[in-house]
C-alpha cells in the first residue's frame, strides 16, 4: 500500500538556528516506511521542500521540512514504524525480531535491529546533569594497556571508558561532557587531580579513603620492620599459641621404634600394597608344594627378579612400598643417636643427615626420611617450632580495629607495643579520624603531632605526601563521597578479564553517550547482537581466550593482526532478560 502526501505549511524551522523561513529552495520525493495498514505494508512518498535558511548568521544554508510526529530529519521509517520497530528490537532483536517484523508488515533486517537499540536513550539516566563523577584507571594488558573508567557516583552506572590513563585523557573528557560536574572522587593519581584542576577548577576533588588507609599500611609496614628489633626478643608466652602446643604431656616423650611395621599397622592394606600381598601368597603356597622357582615363574607369569622377591619375603609387609626388607640397614647403628637428637627436638631430616654425614653415614636423605617416617606418625615432635610473628602479620594487627581482634591477638599486640606506643596511636588516630569523617577538624592536629614526632620517619614521610594533595584529602575525610561504586567496576573488568569474557573487534558501548566507543584509540565495527540460540552475525575471533591477559600468546597474537581487544559490558542493549556475554556463545 503507497500513499502520496505533501506539507500544506507555508513556512518551516530551521534544525540550526530555530529561526523560521518561508522562501523554497527545491523540491524533493521521501520514501517512508509506516505502520502497516490491515497487515499490508505502508509507503507513505513525501513531497518534501527545502527551504533557505534566512538567518544570515546560521551555517546552515538550506534545510528540509521536517512533519511533527511523523518524520525525523535523515529518516527513512516515519516515527510510529521506528517505536514498533524498537519495541520488537528491545524484545527480541537479532533474526527472531527480524523474522516477527517481516510478519507484522515491517521489513526489516536484523542488524538495523541492532543500530536501532543502540541509538535509543538509556532509560535509567537520570534527566539532571552529572554532578558527582568517580575516575579510576583500569588495565586491559598490565604494563601495555590501559584505560580510565568514569562512574556517575549519583546512579552509580559507567559513563564512559576512554583509551588512556593520561591528564589529556580526563581533560578532553571534561571540556565535552563535565560542565555540572561539581565533585570528582579519585584515587592518589596525580595525573587525574592535574586534568582536573585545569578542565574544571572550581570542582571538589575528594582523595578516596581506602586508597588513603592503603598509603598508611604501607608506612606502618616499614614502620614495623626498623622497628623489629624492639618487639622480635618478646618472650614466647605472651603471644598467643594454638591450643595444645607446648603443653606438657601433650606428646610422648620418647619416640617409638622406627620398624618397618610401623606404617603398615597404621591403616588398611590398599592398592599395590594388596597386590603384592595376594601374590606374595600364590608363591609360597607353591614353594610348600616343593616346586622350583622355574615353574612358579611359568604358572604364575611372574618374572624371575620378582619370583625371587617373593620367594626371599619372610612376611608380605616386607614387600609393602618404601617398606622392603633391607631398607634402613644401614640406618641401624645410628638409631641411638638419632632417638637422642630426636627427643632433644631435632626433627628435621637435613639437619639430621648432617649430622650423621660427620658420623660417616653414605647413605641418601630419602632414606632417612623414610626411615623416620614412623616416629612423625607416632610421635610427633616434642616441641613443635612456633611460627614467629611476622612484620606483615604484625601490621595488620596494628591497623585492624581492636573490637576485631580476638582475646590472645590483643594480649599478644599489647606486649609488643610497649616500645612502639606512638606508632600506634598515630595510626589509631588517623582511623578515627578516617572512620568518623573529622578531618576538617583534626587532620592539622594529627599532622602537626606526626611532625612533632621525633622518631618516627615513616608517618613523617606520609605526612609530607598527604600534603602535596591536601585539599583532596582533606575533603575525603570530611565529605561522604567515596570510590567504592568505581572500584567495584573496576573489579567488573578485571574478573571479566581473567574470566576470558573478552571478544575482539567489538567496541565498548557506554550507555550515558549511546554511541559505541573506540577502546585503545581504535575504532572498531559493530557485527550485530542477540540472544542466544536466535542467531547472530557476531564472530568470536578468539573465543575463550585471554587475550587481554599478558601472555605470549596474546602478545604475539596482538602484534601481529593488530587487532585491539575490547571489553564486554554488561549494558541493556537489547533485552534485561539476558545476558550480553551468554548471547554470544561466549
Amino acid at each position: 500500500m503507497t500513499l502520496r502526501a505533501e506539507s500544506r505549511t507555508c513556512e518551516a524551522v530551521c534544525h540550526r538556528c530555530g529561526a523560521s523561513s518561508v522562501r523554497v529552495h527545491g523540491r524533493y520525493r521521501r520514501t517512508l516506511m509506516d505502520a502497516p495498514m490491515s497487515g499490508r505494508t505502508a509507503t507513505i512518498r513525501l513531497q518534501v521542500r527545502r527551504f533557505r535558511c534566512e538567518n544570515v548568521s546560521c551555517p546552515q544554508a538550506t534545510f528540509s521540512e521536517q512533519i511533527p510526529e511523523v518524520t525525523h530529519r535523515h529518516a527513512r521509517r516515519t516515527v510510529l514504524a521506528g517505536a514498533m520497530l524498537a519495541q520488537i528490537a528491545l524484545v527480541l532483536a537479532g533474526r527472531a525480531g527480524a523474522r516477527l517484523a517481516s510478519g507484522l508488515g515491517l521489513p526489516v533486517e536484523r542488524d538495523t535491529l541492532v543500530r536501532i537499540v543502540r541509538r535509543l536513550p538509556d532509560p535509567d539516566s537520570p534527566e539532571r546533569g552529572l554532578r558527582i563523577l568517580g575516575v579510576d584507571d583500569f588495565a586491559l594488558r598490565r604494563g601495555h594497556n590501559y584505560g580510565t573508567v568514569l562512574i556517575d557516583l549519583d546512579t552509580r552506572r559507567p559513563l564512559d571508558l576512554p583509551a588512556g590513563r593520561d591528564s589529556e585523557t580526563l581533560t578532553t573528557w571534561l571540556h565535552e561532557h563535565g560542565n555540572d560536574v561539581h565533585v570528582v572522587c579519585r584515587d592518589r593519581a596525580g595525573a587525574y587531580a592535574q586534568a582536573t584542576r585545569d578542565a574544571i577548577p572550581d570542582a571538589v576533588q575528594v582523595a578516596d579513603r581506602w586508597h588513603l588507609w592503603h598509603n598508611l599500611a604501607g608506612h606502618v609496614e616499614k614502620a614495623v620492620k626498623r622497628l623489629r628489633s624492639s618487639w622480635k626478643h618478646i618472650s614466647e608466652e605472651h603471644l598467643p599459641h594454638e591450643q595444645g602446643v607446648d603443653e606438657p604431656g601433650a606428646y610422648p616423650a620418647e619416640p617409638g621404634e622406627p620398624t618397618t611395621l610401623n606404617v603398615v599397622n597404621a591403616g588398611p592394606v590398599t592398592g599395590l600394597d594388596a597386590r603384592h600381598q595376594e601374590r606374595w601368597h600364590v608363591v609360597h603356597d607353591l614353594l610348600d608344594q616343593k616346586l622350583s622357582l622355574r615353574e612358579i615363574m611359568r604358572r604364575t607369569g611372574l618374572s624371575r627378579g620378582t619370583v625371587r622377591v617373593f620367594a626371599r619375603a619372610a612376611r608380605p609387609e616386607e614387600l609393602y612400598r618404601g617398606h622392603r626388607a633391607g631398607r634402613g640397614r644401614e640406618l641401624d647403628q645410628h638409631r641411638d643417636f638419632l632417638r637422642q637428637q630426636w627427643t632433644s627436638g631435632i626433627t628435621n631430616a637435613a639437619v639430621l643427615l648432617g649430622l650423621l654425614r660427620a658420623r660417616g653415614y653414605r647413605g641418601q636423605g630419602n632414606a632417612l626420611r623414610k626411615y623416620l617416617q614412623p616416629w612423625r606418625i607416632e610421635t610427633p615432635s616434642a616441641s613443635p617450632a612456633r611460627k614467629p610473628l611476622t612484620v606483615r602479620e604484625l601490621t595488620r594487627r596494628l591497623c585492624t580495629r581492636p573490637d576485631d581482634l580476638d582475646a590472645d591477638e590483643k594480649v599478644g599486640l599489647n606486649h609488643l607495643l610497649e616500645n612502639c606506643l606512638p606508632l600506634a596511636q598515630h595510626v589509631r588516630g588517623f582511623a578515627e579520624m578516617m572512620t568518623r569523617r573529622t578531618g576538617d577538624r583534626n587532620l592539622n592536629t594529627w599532622l602537626a603531632q606526626v611532625n612533632v614526632t621525633t622518631d618516627q620517619p615513616e608517618l613523617k614521610s606520609f605526612a609530607r605526601g598527604l600534603l602535596t594533595d591536601y585539599d583532596a584529602v582533606r575533603a575525603g575525610l570530611s565529605l561522604p563521597y567515596s570510590s567504592g561504586p568505581v572500584e567495584g567496576h573496576n573489579t567488573r573488568i578485571n574478573l571479566w578479564n581473567l574470566d576470558c569474557q573478552v571478544c575482539a573487534a567489538l567496541p565498548c558501548r557506554t550507555a550515558a553517550i549511546g554511541k559505541s566507543r573506540a577502546v585503545l584509540g581504535v575504532w572498531l565495527n559493530w557485527l550485530g547482537v542477540g540472544p542466544a540460540g536466535v542467531g547472530i552475525s557476531a564472530s568470536l575471533v578468539r573465543r575463550r581466550s585471554s587475550a587481554l591477559c599478558p601472555s605470549v600468546t596474546a602478545a604475539c597474537s596482538s602484534s601481529v593482526s593488530e587487532i585491539e581487544t575490547a571489553i564486554l559490558w554488561r549494558f541493556p542493549l537489547a533485552s534485561r532478560s539476558w545476558a550480553f556475554v551468554d548471547s554470544f556463545g561466549v
